[in-house]
Formats: structure tokens, C-alpha cells, sequence
């Protein structure tokens, strides 16, 4: 499953420096709910696209508006790449996900 993998892997920022709390932030409230119980060979660039146009038009967990930021969307993604190619990395997928955040 998916949770397996992401409860592995590890961000950083670009100075080095752990950033686990915004990573763990993120997998919690934004990809466990709506992709934690997928199998990761079920991973496709299609799953990926709908889900970042879901959080673009209704990911918001305060309601305040409906959709996340791009920018927000674009942290995820990234965050989700590096789960997918950590998985790919220690063969739990056997093609990699091709994930552009930008």
C-alpha cells in the first residue's frame, strides 16, 4: 500500500535540514485521506492529475475557499513525487511515476 512507502521516506529542504513536519503535515491531511489505501502499482500519471485538480478546486480542509493555491498543490506533488520515486528506488513499483509539480 501506499502508506507503507510514504511512511518511509524523509523531505528536506534545499539546505539540508530535515522539513518532517510540513512533510508529515501534508501526507496527513492532503494524501493519506483520499490516496493512503491505493496500491502503489495502481500509481498513474491520470490518478495524479485528478487528484491535483481536486485539491486545486475543493482540497481546502478550513473552508475558507474552496480550492488550494497552486503553489500549495505544487508542495504536495512534490511531496508525492519523492514518496513515488523512493518506492520506485527500493523496487516497491516497478515503473516510476512521471509527476511535473511545477
Amino acid at each position: 500500500m501506499f502508506r507503507t512507502g510514504s511512511n518511509i521516506y524523509k523531505g528536506k529542504t534545499d539546505d539540508g535540514k530535515d522539513d518532517i513536519p510540513k512533510v508529515d503535515s501534508v501526507i496527513k491531511l492532503h494524501i493519506f485521506p483520499e490516496l493512503g489505501n491505493i496500491e502503489l502499482r495502481k500509481f498513474n500519471t491520470v490518478l495524479i492529475s485528478d487528484f491535483a485538480q481536486a485539491k486545486l478546486q475543493h482540497g481546502r480542509k478550513d473552508k475558507i475557499r474552496e480550492g488550494l493555491s497552486p503553489n500549495t498543490v505544487c508542495d504536495i506533488l512534490t511531496i508525492l513525487k519523492g514518496i513515488l520515486d523512493y518506492a520506485y528506488s527500493e523496487k516497491f513499483i516497478e515503473n516510476p511515476v512521471r509527476i511535473n509539480p511545477a
